[in-house]
């Protein structure tokens, strides 16, 4: 609300939308066509099998390792 200068919604809408932060896992950036943040390039899917992690490649549809 400080960088929006009050309590307006549309204003808040603007600045969260135009955010970007540093995250655990990489840059989040907020837009007005994204409001999560994420993008699928920053999410993995991991499977467990036989008690071992594997990073699933999710455009193959196949396990690396």
């Amino acid at each position: 609300m400080n960088k929006a200068g009050g309590t307006d919604p549309e204003k808040i809408r603007d600045i969260i939308e135009n955010t970007r932060l540093d995250g655990l896992s990489g840059a989040l950036r907020f837009t007005p066509d994204n409001h999560s943040a994420l993008l699928p390039d920053a999410l993995a899917v991991l499977t467990v099998r036989q008690g071992q992690w594997r990073l699933t490649n999710q455009k193959a549809g196949q396990t690396a390792g």
